[in-house]
Parts: structure tokens; C-alpha cells; sequence
């Protein structure tokens, strides 16, 4: 029987806005002026810097009006800086700048303090084999 509860794509999404609710409160607390999701933006270009607009959106599942837009909120914090790509003009290559290496470098503390609240009651092994089930999950959906 389907239920939410039983449901592991409902308590993943529910896990999901519940953190990035926390993190946004977070976020305007401490007076960064983005937000959860301009950070998984930031998080994409610092692991790999110098990706194309439309690779990052694919990464995200992002629709290219969201990702641009989400692009535009970085850059004018100059967070990150945008390219053309000398091969293809209409493309935008992204890099990560130092201040956006210096935000992400705080975020990661309060991502970190929020991961430890939501931790609470949870052993080790529980984290790493809800971790395994959840990549896989994942990985079955995008092949």
C-alpha cells in the first residue's frame, strides 16, 4: 500500500525542503543575500569551475530560464563571473570567483551546524546505508 510515510521519494523531498528551509533562515540570520538554492548553484561551479550554463542546469534539473536567472542572482553578488565560450558565443561558461570561494567556505559551517541537528538519534551506519539506497535510487533515475 502507498503511503506518504512508507514513500521513500516523499520523505526525500520532504528531508529536502526541510533543510533547505533551515538553511535559507540561516542564510538571511548570518546576512547572506542568497539563498538554498543559489547555493547548490555555487557548490556546482566551486566543485568544478568553468562549466557551461546549460551543463550546470542538466547537473540541477533546472529548466534554462531558472538557471539563468539563478546565474544573473551570483553574479551580481559577484559570486561568480560568466564567459562567453570562445567556440560558441551564445554559451556562458561559469566561474566561481574569490568571494564566492569565501561564501561557500561560511556556508559550509552553517550547512554543517543544520546537518548535525538533522544527524540527531542517527547512527553512523544508519547515515551511510540511507546514503547508498538514496544515491542508487538516484543513479537508477538518471541512466
Amino acid at each position: 500500500m502507498y503511503t506518504t510515510k512508507g514513500s521513500i521519494t516523499i520523505q526525500a523531498t520532504l528531508l529536502s525542503r526541510a533543510f533547505q528551509k533551515k538553511l535559507n533562515q540561516e542564510l538571511t540570520q548570518h546576512s547572506y543575500k542568497i539563498t538554498a538554492e543559489h547555493i547548490s548553484v555555487l557548490v556546482q561551479v566551486w566543485e568544478q569551475n568553468g562549466q557551461s550554463q546549460w551543463e550546470l542546469a542538466q547537473k540541477l534539473f533546472k529548466d534554462k530560464t531558472t538557471m539563468a536567472h539563478l546565474a544573473v542572482g551570483l553574479e551580481s553578488q559577484k559570486l561568480i563571473l560568466r564567459k562567453k565560450n570562445s567556440l560558441d558565443g551564445r554559451e556562458k561558461i561559469i566561474y566561481i570567483t574569490k568571494r564566492g570561494e569565501s561564501v561557500i567556505h561560511g556556508v559550509i559551517i552553517l550547512a554543517e551546524k543544520i546537518f548535525q541537528q538533522l544527524r540527531r538519534g542517527i547512527t553512523e551506519q544508519e547515515m551511510e546505508i540511507c546514503n547508498k539506497v538514496l544515491h542508487k535510487a538516484h543513479e537508477n533515475l538518471i541512466k
